[in-house]
C-alpha cells in the first residue's frame, strides 16, 4: 500500500468519526466543534488524494465528499459560535 492510499484510509476514517461525533455533539466536551472541523477536512484533504487513474464516477463521488467536508466545517465554526 502506497502512502498516499494510506492517508486516504486515514481520512475515510475520519470521516466516519465525524459523523458519529456530528450525531452525539451535544454529550461530548466542549472541544468537540473543533474535532468535527478537522474530520471535515479530512474530507476535503481526501479529494486531492485520488489516484489519477480513477474512473469519473469516482471523481464525483471524491468531489461530493469534499463538498460535504466543507459543510461539516461550516457547522463546526457554527457549533463553535453559538456555543453557550
Amino acid at each position: 500500500m502506497k502512502s498516499w492510499e494510506s492517508l486516504g484510509v486515514l481520512c475515510s476514517a475520519l470521516q466516519v468519526a465525524g459523523l458519529f461525533l456530528i450525531i452525539w455533539h451535544t454529550s461530548l466536551p466542549s472541544f468537540t466543534p473543533v474535532l468535527i472541523g478537522i474530520t471535515g477536512f479530512a474530507g476535503v484533504a481526501k479529494y486531492f488524494l485520488i489516484d489519477p487513474r480513477t474512473e469519473e464516477g469516482l471523481r464525483l463521488l471524491y468531489l461530493a465528499g469534499a463538498a460535504c467536508g466543507v459543510l461539516v466545517i461550516l457547522l463546526a465554526c457554527f457549533l463553535v459560535a453559538t456555543a453557550p
